[in-house]
């Protein structure tokens, strides 16, 4: 196999109506309901800046605008952690279902959700609705702890959680939810799920990301069941009333490591949401180690914002950037919620995910994974057996991947989507070949998704002078030479019982990184 990398770089159904309440609150819960008022209403005005305002921290002031909230340097962890897991579960998945195998989560969306598909009907009853669900969310079978440990046997070093989707619904106990008892701790599960799930994670020594959605498609202050994403009834009301103090609660308890935003189809100064930035950053207990995507500004007005940019299946609302950070999500099969319809040939198999990883990585970017739990609180089997592996490929290569940088000086190859409303599609490739490349300070690290034959050739590569290559995973002393500008490297024959790996294997090369600027800024 020959590779040049200059080459690379360029190349039970009781009906619910929307307006009440849903069920009564766990017991003990509201016995504490005064002292959580108090609590909240201490949350919701703490750091508040008005409008056009500032916000101080360590003797300085900041403004509320998107180009002083760009003036924070990244926190250093994220850009070295790499690989995370998304975790998309809420009432949608309890129906778990799509019929035409997208997202499953959307469901109850007003205008285009399937709540009144013959087929949830059949299941569920002729006077279900989406209120339903949520009742129906009984996380019988959740156990936080089992999930922590096989996102840590994935190699994973983060994981974002879905505290709340655009269906309102507070994966917490809160008295910021519309309807009241729209909540886990009143109605469904009946417990904590977010602070079960973050204590779960970090003491496997995961961080933990809360994913929040800022609108509402049922709350009469937001969508109000519109059919347009963009209407809202009244922003300044909603986001006092509800957005803001559930972002100040969720931070303030449980300190999370990273803010998703979502639903950004509101403009920021209709939601205060500059301001509540400006307090994330610069007051809250997380403003040293939080990072924030770019689904905080108005998704068609103001891109480019926060701390690094997400996509879902290579769709980036904004274009990528040299020196900005940037994840890639997407889930194991086509949803991000869990979808029944779906089978084995919808799901990215153990090498392609692999693949991805690498691919991911090599570009410079994370690779945020999802799962979708059922209802009960499973990950399916196959969603396990896919994290698992990963897991096992990271056990031998991590060194070519966590806290690595890219080679390239430019951000991946991108092209705009023909609506140029919806941003840009990255190319990411699921059946890569060849080699990807990867370094830690002068060391080169040379991912063949191939299996290299008996000599692996890299152009314009030389190692330091007395180098030793090695194969990750392996033991055997490999030989090379360099003929011209290119490198040579004798690669091992081994029998498939002394594999180190399986889906892609890793040459570390002492040296031959040294001269190549990669984007430090990161």
């Amino acid at each position: 196999m020959t590779q040049t990398r200059r080459g690379f770089f360029k190349g039970a159904i009781a009906t619910a109506l929307a307006s009440q309440a849903l069920t009564s609150p766990l017991p003990g819960l509201a016995e504490n309901r005064q002292e959580q008022r108090t609590k909240a209403r201490a949350l919701s005005t703490a750091g508040d800046a008005p409008v056009g305002g500032t916000s101080q921290a360590a003797g300085k002031n900041y403004e509320a605008t998107w180009e002083s909230l760009a003036k924070r340097p990244t926190p250093a962890w994220f850009p070295d952690a790499k690989f995370g897991i998304f975790v998309q579960w809420g009432p949608y998945s309890v129906p778990a279902y799509n019929p035409k195998k997208g997202y499953a989560e959307w469901i109850g969306n007003p205008k285009n959700g399937w709540v009144n598909d013959p087929f949830v009907r059949e299941m569920f009853g002729d006077q279900v609705t989406y209120w339903d669900f949520g009742k129906l969310l009984k996380a019988e079978l959740f156990n936080p702890d089992q999930w922590a440990d096989l996102f840590a046997r994935a190699g994973a070093k983060y994981v974002v959680f879905s505290t709340k989707f655009h269906d309102g619904f507070c994966m917490w106990p809160t008295t910021y939810s519309w309807p009241k008892d729209w909540n886990a701790g009143a109605t469904g599960p009946k417990r904590d799920v977010v602070g079960d799930i973050q204590k779960a994670v970090r003491q496997k020594g995961m961080r933990f990301g809360a994913y929040f959605s800022l609108c509402e498609w049922f709350n009469p202050l937001e969508m109000d069941n519109s059919a347009d994403l963009k209407h809202c009834v009244d922003g300044l009301a909603y986001s006092e009333k509800y957005m803001t103090p559930q972002v100040k609660e969720l931070v303030t308890q449980y300190k999370p490591d990273i803010l998703w935003g979502d639903g950004n189809w509101v403009p920021s100064d209709q939601l205060k949401v500059k301001e509540l930035l400006a307090w994330v950053y610069y007051e809250s207990p997380i403003r040293d180690k939080v990072v924030v995507n770019d689904r905080w500004g108005d998704l068609w007005t103001e891109r480019n914002v926060g701390d690094y940019a997400v996509g879902e299946y290579g769709h980036f609302w904004a274009g990528l950037k040299a020196n900005k950070p940037w994840e890639e999500g997407r889930g194991i099969g086509k949803s991000f919620g869990y979808n029944r319809v779906e089978d084995v040939d919808d799901y990215k198999s153990s090498k392609e995910l692999v693949h991805l990883l690498v691919e991911v990585v090599s570009k410079g970017g994370n690779l945020a994974l999802d799962v979708g739990p059922t209802g009960d609180g499973r990950i399916p089997v196959i969603m396990q057996q896919r994290l698992v592996d990963i897991g096992r490929w990271l056990e031998v290569n991590g060194e070519a991947i966590y806290r690595t940088r890219r080679l390239e000086s430019s951000p991946p190859e991108q092209e705009e989507r023909k609506n140029k409303e919806e941003g840009y599609q990255v190319k990411l490739d699921y059946n890569g070949t060849g080699v990807r490349y990867t370094a830690m300070e002068a060391t080169l690290y040379a991912i063949c998704l191939d299996w290299p034959g008996k000599e692996l050739v890299l152009k314009d590569t030389l190692p330091e002078s007395g180098a030793v290559i090695t194969m990750l995973g392996c033991s055997d002393s490999i030989q090379w030479r360099i003929q011209g500008a290119d490198l040579h490297i004798t690669v091992p024959q081994l029998s498939i019982d002394k594999l180190p790996c399986l889906h892609a294997w890793t040459f570390r090369i002492p040296g031959a990184a040294r001269g190549i600027k990669s984007p430090a800024a990161l």
